[in-house]
């Protein structure tokens, strides 16, 4: 059986530096995380959605232990034919909590600071929040970031930018939603609580980590001013001796 998610604002938060839509991004290290432990072993204690089973044939399975676990995954439907993909479900619940998340810290002035700093979310998961409800900055945020990006595409076309292919790119990829998305999951009341109770707190915790982050990446650039100042310094020197010893 698969290891329970380690499901928060954390998880979420720590993709806001990347470049694509950050719940995304935390889905997708979840889901290889449990695709890889799938891979170490040899066979299938539930059924599995075919995405799931093809993806262990990426992870060195062999075409026999590929077929013993397919065969395991047949044999549990025929016992359960209506089974869920455990890792689907997973999966769906933490997208739940996340969007829960979003919902708790975002009467945040801080929170919101950190969204307009983030990725652009993508459309599946806007939705997903805007249909959870409660969560107006977030969709402000989000819908600033459509405009920007739109102005920014419409400026680079006009100009015949060399930007214009990447910026085209990236307004795509936004839009792109996943054809084969699982239902959101429900939250039951006890998780809840305990995924309001975590989101500040969690949230503190990312954001004094980002400091300390910011300050020990300007503590190397003064340091490196520091340095690149005495070489200055030290040719400045040696021109003024030069000259010096022409006029002599």
């Amino acid at each position: 059986m698969l290891e329970q998610f380690k499901l928060s604002a954390r998880e979420l938060l720590r993709h806001f530096d990347g470049s694509c839509c950050p719940l995304c991004s935390a889905l997708a290290r979840q889901e290889q995380m449990a695709v890889a432990r799938l891979a170490k072993t040899k066979s299938s204690a539930v059924p599995l959605c075919a995405l799931h089973l093809k993806a262990t044939s990426t992870m060195g399975k062999r075409h026999k232990e590929l077929a013993q676990i397919v065969i395991q995954t047949l044999d549990d439907l025929c016992l359960e034919p209506g089974a869920d993909c455990p890792i689907c479900a997973r999966l769906s619940l933490a997208e739940a909590r996340m969007i829960r998340a979003i919902q708790r810290l975002d009467s945040l002035v801080r929170f919101r600071k950190a969204l307009e700093s983030a990725p652009p979310f993508c459309r599946k998961h806007v939705k997903h929040v805007i249909k959870a409800g409660n969560a107006e900055n977030f969709i402000q945020v989000e819908k600033g970031k459509l405009k920007a990006m739109r102005d920014a595409l419409a400026q680079a076309w006009l100009r015949k930018s060399a930007e214009l292919d990447e910026l085209t790119s990236r307004a795509l990829a936004l839009l792109e939603t996943q054809s084969g998305a699982t239902s959101l999951g429900e939250l039951q009341d006890n998780e809840l609580t305990e995924a309001e109770a975590r989101a500040p707190a969690e949230f503190e915790r990312w954001e004094a980590e980002q400091q300390l982050k910011r300050l020990g990446e300007l503590e190397s650039e003064l340091a490196s001013l520091r340095y690149r100042n005495a070489v200055l310094a030290e040719e400045n020197r040696r021109l003024k001796l030069a000259l010096l010893g022409r006029t002599q």
